[in-house]
């Protein structure tokens, strides 16, 4: 559900062309290529052309669970005027 609903989003913000900042805990660990739903992020990130800025661990364990995206061609320090779109996953982690 999490990503049809993520998909949405984006197909929207898309449409409205507008610079967005895409952040939250998502809890899927992006570090682990093998993790499925990082996986299935990396998909829809790469469909339509998000890129995560978020480098390293963001969890006291390790693993890097919070993001912040924006679209390629937008860096988060030139985007002042922006639409900000916080992400909650109830995504379970091991």
């Amino acid at each position: 559900m999490f990503f049809d609903e993520l998909t949405s989003v984006f197909e929207l913000l898309v449409l409205l062309n507008s610079r967005v900042i895409v952040g939250g805990d998502i809890n899927i660990h992006v570090e682990d290529i093998t993790d499925a739903d990082g996986q299935r992020l990396a998909s829809v990130f790469d469909v339509f052309d998000v890129q995560q800025h978020v480098i390293g661990p963001t969890h006291l364990l390790g693993g890097t669970l919070d993001l912040v995206a924006t679209f390629y061609g937008h860096d988060v320090n030139d985007l002042c005027h922006c639409v900000l779109i916080l992400l909650v996953s109830f995504l379970a982690t091991v």
